[in-house]
């Protein structure tokens, strides 16, 4: 770590408490970690991501502000989630200040349970990490937030700590491996890069199907696999998709995906989602009671991923106010909890409301007008439908008339933009959101 960035760190933290206060600075800046400090760019660990989207929504300003002038010239403030921090946890101590567990820290144990849905999946990287007879390679494959990585990560740290053949592996991701695989070739040091991906006892390459359509990543891919396969070191791969399902394929790969043990990793069930979010909330200060995380499970629509996440910020909540995360307490932070959740949520009943609320009509939302009020009201219809209902942005953009993926995210970032900067808007999307009965999104 930067000293320098450690100990203006310090500074900065001082001084935030100073203009901001010091309970709510100390709850989510304490468990925080400088990490480096150069070319203007100030970068800091935080635990959960539920305390970077805070910190970046209602400290960021302030931060960057006392960074200039304890330094004399504009820092970017860069956030990064680390999940070896420890995790928001608040009681009170002597002096009625927020304290902390420092002894929470996080670990694989605690972001892997074995369920019924990856009960099998498990089973074959534990045994292929031990023998690689029983099945080389082992291809895994699920839908987002399955916890494939969560999973392999898991065993490969078992495996290390308890002195298997894998001492070392090589873990990486199929975009940042062809990324790697270009800047090596602009720098002409394609050796040392290949050299990196061979030397480990087992080679891991997550996110496999974004390999589609990369003919020269595809080809360096073939030959690592290849490597580890002839010396009996275990390969472990995840996709999203199955192999046959993945496009622009090169075939002598697809047969490799194809030659080990294929497994799916099926979407979780109420009652796996539920064990899985009670192993979470034991890394909580605060209890959390089984009747709020059976809650969350039956009202937050959306992958297990969203799930936790929304866990973590009622944690954090119940933290800041030093209250227990009771359903009445999460009834009162977060409606969406409390009302009649995504059965019952339907697209062209949300355009409709959108429609009358914001001077515009459904026709107009679902075509393809630019004026101002058609747009707003359709960019508040796709922010309404994915981030306070959860669905699919596929979903929503086929019922819009076919827009794109990054159409989508460019109209919740807009939403969100003038939910900020305008607290009139803002007020009048809480009053459709409390029409709806669906509640709010809450912006950290």
């Amino acid at each position: 770590m930067n000293v320098l960035a450690k100990d203006l760190w310090v500074e900065v933290r001082d001084q935030l408490r100073v203009e901001r206060g010091p309970a709510p600075v100390d709850l989510w800046l304490k468990n925080t970690r400088p990490v480096d400090f150069a070319r203007g760019v100030f970068t800091l660990a935080v635990p959960t991501r539920v305390v970077k989207d805070w910190l970046e929504h209602r400290y960021r300003d302030d931060i960057e502000g006392i960074f200039q002038r304890l330094t004399g010239s504009p820092v970017k403030v860069q956030l990064k989630v680390d999940a070896g921090l420890p995790l928001l946890a608040a009681a009170t101590d002597g002096g009625g200040e927020l304290a902390y567990d420092k002894t929470m820290q996080v670990d694989s144990e605690s972001d892997f349970v074995v369920v019924p849905e990856n009960r099998l999946a498990s089973a074959a990287v534990a045994r292929v990490l031990k023998d690689v007879s029983t099945g080389n390679p082992v291809v895994i494959y699920g839908g987002a937030g399955t916890g494939k990585s969560a999973l392999v990560q898991h065993h490969l740290k078992r495996s290390i700590d308890d002195s298997m053949a894998v001492r070392t592996s090589v873990s990486i991701t199929a975009e940042a491996f062809s990324q790697g695989l270009i800047r090596a070739i602009r720098e002409n040091d394609v050796t040392a890069f290949r050299g990196r991906m061979l030397a480990a006892d087992a080679f891991v390459l997550e996110e496999a199907h974004r390999l589609r359509g990369k003919t020269r990543t595809q080809r360096e891919v073939l030959s690592v696999l290849r490597y580890y396969l002839e010396r009996g070191r275990p390969v472990i791969l995840t996709s999203r998709h199955p192999p046959n399902a993945i496009f622009l394929l090169d075939e002598a790969l697809r047969s490799y995906f194809l030659s080990g043990v294929l497994l799916r990793i099926a979407d979780y069930g109420p009652a796996s989602r539920v064990r899985v979010l009670e192993e979470r909330a034991k890394r909580f200060a605060r209890p959390v009671p089984l009747v709020t995380i059976e809650r969350v499970v039956e009202r937050i629509p959306g992958s297990l991923d969203r799930q936790v996440r929304f866990l973590e910020k009622i944690a954090a909540y119940a933290a800041l106010a030093e209250r227990e995360p009771t359903p009445e307490f999460v009834a009162e932070r977060f409606p969406e909890l409390a009302g009649r959740g995504d059965k019952e949520c339907d697209l062209p009943r949300v355009i409709q409301w959108v429609a009358e609320r914001f001077g515009s009509t459904p026709q107009d939302i679902a075509s393809a007008r630019k004026v101002r009020s058609c747009v707003v009201a359709r960019h508040l219809v796709i922010y309404v439908a994915t981030e306070v209902f959860g669905l699919s942005a596929r979903r929503v953009a086929r019922h819009l008339g076919g827009l794109s993926p990054s159409t989508t995210a460019y109209a919740r970032r807009k939403i969100e933009q003038l939910r900020r900067d305008d607290a009139l808007f803002d007020a009048r999307v809480r009053r459709l959101l409390d029409d709806l009965n669906a509640g709010q999104k809450m912006l950290f």
